[in-house]
């Protein structure tokens, strides 16, 4: 009986430090993108024009206008879905009316006067 009863509480012992590191990973693991971005990107249009876009702590300027950001799996959202950047090829769309113009930022380093 002790034997068994020791083996009992050891597997729950184990079984509560699993649950424990289950539940640490999930509360981490949402987190994953909420990570700051801090960068800047030349954004120009198929068409030739362009425009600077700066994201910094979790807020966003185009062209020194603050406007609202969303940030998911794939894309990050500006100024209420009018933009919208693939954060990994970083080609965007700008949808103005029924239109979508399409265009391609690329990082910079230092911010251009």
């Amino acid at each position: 009986m002790w034997i068994t009863s020791t083996k009992d509480s050891l597997f729950a012992i184990t079984m509560r430090k699993l649950l424990g590191i289950i539940l640490l990973s999930l509360l981490v693991s949402g987190n994953a993108f909420a990570k700051k971005i801090n960068i800047i990107l030349d954004c120009k249009y198929e068409s030739g024009e362009h425009f600077f876009v700066h994201i910094k702590a979790g807020k966003a300027k185009i062209d020194n206008f603050n406007v609202d950001m969303q940030v998911n799996e794939n894309f990050i959202i500006l100024d209420q879905k009018s933009y919208e950047i693939n954060r990994y090829t970083l080609r965007f769309n700008h949808y103005y009316g029924n239109r979508a113009y399409p265009g391609a930022c690329k990082k910079l380093t230092k911010k251009k006067i």
